[in-house]
């Protein structure tokens, strides 16, 4: 009989992480990984797509990058939150992608850090060093590389992908880089052994990294339920706002995060006003496709523009 429910476990096990996702799942890219999760941990908490009438329920996550649009284009409700790069790279080889709001205005949290005995102490001594990013043309290389270019040193420091941040501490930690990109809560939990270096936010402090997609088909089917996402999403954007004690506790349920590290990190997020409502800052846009062009991301011309449809914004935003 043991053998027989270890069995019936296993394969019932195989069955759910083979189902694909619910009609009524958006895909939101490292959700309760990346800050900008939060707003969407907040929308569910807080009912705020049933008081819309919208058909969310849930969330899949996805690994970012290409994982994030396999997801979008393979769910039946194809609409998810992702890094401008990962659309882009969609959008150049033929997926019929539409960009519909924008989540976030700066890099919020994300810093460079060093071990705490190290020399460095300023961008500049990064010159003849190791550094870490996460992936390449990812938005850690994009900043990292106009952090560098404003210092000069853009061809004198070696880049290294390092894999997720998690990996990034650890190739920190044993010296195969001198200085790795990290985030809350991470950077609170390894306080004692590391020292921020610089904040995006000083490099870059107006930067469109994240945006709403959906499909050309979708958008032109479903253009209320897009409207009502995104209201849904501006509720949970205002009630952070509103209410950082219930943020933080929401904080610390999708993170997985304990009351020190919620209470540091949704009240700095709050003071850096990073959360957007969904409106497209122009300025922060222009700065993130000068990044794309530093990593070669583009490497030609190309007119985002032509693919940003703010019609299902209020109207306020557009």
């Amino acid at each position: 009989m043991r053998r027989i429910l270890a069995t019936l476990a296993a394969t019932l096990a195989l069955v759910t992480v083979a189902l694909p996702a619910r009609s009524a799942d958006v895909v939101i890219s490292e959700y309760g990984v990346v800050a900008s999760s939060l707003v969407w941990a907040v929308a569910l908490h807080e009912n705020f797509f049933k008081k819309e009438g919208s058909i969310v329920t849930g969330y899949v996550s996805a690994n970012g990058g290409g994982t994030a649009v396999r997801n979008l284009m393979a769910n039946e409700l194809p609409v998810s939150e992702m890094s401008i790069t990962a659309a882009i790279a969609g959008i150049q080889t033929g997926l019929p992608l539409r960009i519909i709001f924008g989540p976030t205005r700066d890099p919020g949290d994300l810093v460079w850090v060093v071990k705490r005995d190290s020399p460095i102490r300023t961008i500049a001594d990064l010159k003849g060093k190791k550094v870490g990013i996460t992936s390449p043309r990812s938005t850690t290389e994009i900043i990292l590389r106009i952090a560098l270019q404003k210092a000069g040193i853009l061809d004198s420091v070696q880049i290294i992908p390092a894999g997720s941040q998690g990996s990034a501490t650890t190739a920190l930690d044993v010296g195969a880089v001198d200085a790795t990109p990290m985030a809350e809560p991470l950077i609170s939990r390894n306080s004692a052994k590391f020292r921020v270096l610089f904040r995006s936010v000083d490099v870059t402090p107006r930067l469109v990294w994240e945006c709403g997609v959906t499909t050309d088909d979708y958008a032109k089917t479903h253009g209320d339920e897009l409207r009502r996402i995104i209201l849904a999403r501006r509720d949970a954007v205002d009630f952070i706002y509103k209410n950082p004690a219930a943020a933080e506790a929401i904080y610390m349920d999708a993170f997985q995060s304990d009351e020190k590290t919620a209470h540091i990190v949704v009240p700095l997020l709050i003071r850096l006003k990073y959360y957007g409502e969904g409106d497209i800052d122009p300025v922060g846009l222009e700065n993130m496709m000068r990044g794309m062009k530093l990593t070669g991301v583009l490497d030609g011309p190309f007119d985002i523009n032509k693919y940003i449809d703010k019609q299902y914004l209020p109207a306020n935003l557009r």
